[in-house]
């Protein structure tokens, strides 16, 4: 059973999709090349970065290898305009990872909650299977900045702003 259900994200209109501006409806399309489960493996998972910019997504997706030779998310930059960021992966074995760094623990929560719901929505309005799993790591990060409590399970369930119940309500 799912608590805590918020609304999700407002939509956005565009999103910035490796560093070309799109209508959020192409991005998504242009998205789903990328994140098919075969697509997933061949390029050995994805790595991606996102973050807010008024009401536009900045949103880069690559593959973890590009001609044999291994991506970083450092080599994702986005825009100065670029508000707080969100890195991750989405690896072969089907889990994804999304951490923000440091500076998110003096972000202001309602912030991160929104960022990190527009970059999980556009992946799975791009294809991405929904019920791909958090890992523990990117759960636990996604408590510790304050972002939600508890955290979502799945990678849909973040894009809806939803939350498991915590057994102190009843499990």
């Amino acid at each position: 059973m799912l608590q805590n259900e918020q609304s999700p994200s407002p939509p956005l209109s565009t999103m910035l999709l490796n560093r070309t501006p799109v209508p959020w409806a192409a991005g998504c399309e242009a998205l789903r090349a990328l994140t098919s489960r075969r697509a997933v493996t061949a390029a050995g998972g994805l790595l991606l970065k996102g973050a807010l910019a008024g009401e536009a997504l900045l949103l880069n997706v690559e593959p973890n290898f590009v001609d044999g030779q291994r991506a970083y998310h450092y080599e994702l930059a986005l825009p100065p305009e670029s508000g707080l960021a969100l890195s991750g992966e989405v690896t072969p074995a089907g889990t994804v990872n999304l951490l923000f760094g440091p500076e998110a623990l003096s972000a202001d929560p309602a912030l991160l909650r929104r960022t990190a719901a527009t970059v999980a929505r556009a992946l799975v309005e791009g294809g991405l299977d929904g019920r791909l799993p958090l890992t523990p790591v990117a759960r636990m990060g996604l408590v510790e900045v304050g972002a939600f409590d508890p955290a979502p399970a799945t990678i849909g369930d973040l894009a809806m702003g939803r939350t498991p119940r915590r057994c102190s309500e009843g499990c």
